[in-house]
């Protein structure tokens, strides 16, 4: 009887134990498993919101340059209109029988104001170009090297209009040399390319905010 009884303990524990390791393991590969999920959630939370912050900063910094790309251009836009102005009115003054020099000297009076502020701004535009799309940088450089080289002659021909005396005869030989030597088209066309340089990169830089 007693070994009736083990016998059928010892096949009742075959019949037991299998299903019971099986489910242990499985418990035990579940938790696991979820642990490992857990964990590899929290690291695509963690990356998810890296990404999201760097997204954000991208963004900032991306109208940041739109921001300022546009304040410089409206900068360029003044030079351009006040370089007109001085072109128009040298040439006004070369044609009229009785010259007015004030005109001229007001003239340049008012692209110097502008000419000052233009040199201020774009020793920063660099910095803002590179923050933009450093692609751009060196056609940057190129354009303001050819502006900067403009620049410092028109701003010794401005100069030397505001220093008209009023004496016809010395003030007319001032204005045909910088009327002849070609400095005020010049600085005009290097203006008109940095200033269309700066619209290509807002445009570039709009692209890029979707």
């Amino acid at each position: 009887m007693k070994s009736d009884f083990v016998s059928f303990f010892i096949e009742f524990l075959k019949i037991l134990i299998p299903p019971y390791i099986a489910w242990r393991l499985a418990t035990n590969s579940a938790k696991q498993s979820a642990k490992a999920n857990k964990t590899e959630m929290r690291e695509q939370l963690r990356i998810s919101s890296k990404n999201n912050e760097h997204v954000k900063n991208q963004a900032y910094k991306l109208q940041f340059c739109i921001k300022e790309l546009e304040r410089r251009e409206y900068i360029f836009e003044k030079n351009l209109s006040a370089i007109n102005v001085l072109q128009k009115s040298v040439g006004r003054y070369l044609k009229a029988k009785n010259p007015n020099s004030e005109e001229l000297k007001m003239c340049a009076s008012q692209l110097m104001e502008v000419l000052h502020e233009l040199i201020f701004s774009i020793g920063t535009l660099q910095a803002i170009v590179r923050a933009a799309s450093p692609r751009f940088e060196v056609e940057y450089i190129q354009h303001f090297d050819a502006l900067k080289k403009a620049g410092e002659k028109i701003e010794k021909d401005v100069y030397e209009m505001s220093l008209l005396s009023g004496n016809r005869a010395k003030d007319m030989k001032k204005i045909k040399n910088v009327n002849n030597n070609g400095n005020i088209a010049e600085f005009l066309e290097q203006l008109k390319e940095m200033r269309n340089f700066i619209m290509q990169l807002m445009f570039t830089v709009i692209r890029k905010m979707g």
